[in-house]
């Protein structure tokens, strides 16, 4: 539900941005699916986000649910 979110709501930022969310979602997704996820490649995923929350500040709704994915992805780096 997070990841759909997010992208119904990343067309309202510029492309190259865009590009980058969606890289670092789907990045951080796949590696979720995984039977054994790899703590560094959802690490990485969570770096390439945490500082789009700024960028993409004047829309809440992309911004909460970026929040909440880095929320749950890092759930896992403690249990990997």
């Amino acid at each position: 539900k997070i990841v759909k979110a997010i992208m119904d709501n990343v067309s309202s930022v510029n492309r190259e941005d865009a590009e980058t969310i969606v890289d670092s979602v789907n990045m951080i997704k796949d590696e979720l699916l995984k039977p054994k996820p790899k703590r560094t490649i959802i690490s990485n995923g969570i770096k390439l986000l945490a500082p789009m929350i700024s960028i993409i500040n004047g829309i809440p709704a992309l911004a909460t649910n970026i929040q909440n994915l880095i929320d749950y992805a890092t759930q896992f780096l403690s249990t990997i």
